[in-house]
């Protein structure tokens, strides 16, 4: 009875200690593959097993990118003429002010397209050409620059032409 005792006493805890030191560290070891990976050797197809719990701090729920979202705006752009102009219409045409409504694409934060919708002075004769929201990384705000053309025919029949580029007047937060 005292030599099956012995045994016991002898057996267990070399067991135990064998499970612990080769069993454990082999639970740890790195095999390579990222946390979760499983290679189904059958099919001989490599997946990504999905974990029964959520490891400390993690969530269950995937992260779905944004959704882009449309918004709108306006401001008050000062177009300046790129082009010399003749005598008489230099204190008419120089300068131009206007209120431009636009729109815009977000995308993880950021403007990704912008597009013109209508300016606040009807002019047909002046056509927004392009737009775009500008990042000023200083200051974290947006600039509405713009580059639009001046057409007309005056009284005697000549057409002008004039290019003109423009900035808004103030910063713009999205």
């Amino acid at each position: 009875m005292e030599k099956k005792n012995l045994l016991v006493r002898i057996f267990v805890p070399v067991v135990v200690a064998g499970m612990v030191f080769v069993g454990l560290p082999a639970c740890f070891q790195d095999d390579g593959y990222p946390e979760g990976f499983v290679l189904n050797d059958e099919a001989g197809v490599a997946t990504m097993a999905k974990r029964s719990m959520p490891q400390g701090g993690e969530s269950i729920k995937p992260i779905e990118p944004e959704k882009p979202s449309y918004k709108y705006g306006e401001a008050t752009v000062t177009f300046k003429c790129t082009n010399a102009l003749p005598s008489e219409y230099i204190d008419g045409y120089t300068v131009l002010t206007m209120t431009v409504h636009y729109s815009y694409k977000m995308e993880n934060g950021e403007p990704t397209s912008v597009e013109y919708v209508y300016s606040a002075e009807d002019n047909p004769e002046f056509s927004i050409d392009d737009i775009d929201l500008v990042e000023n990384p200083d200051t974290g705000y947006y600039t509405l620059v713009c580059s639009g053309t001046y057409s007309f025919i005056d009284s005697n029949g000549y057409l002008y032409t004039w290019g003109y580029s423009g900035e808004s007047e103030s910063d713009i937060s999205l």
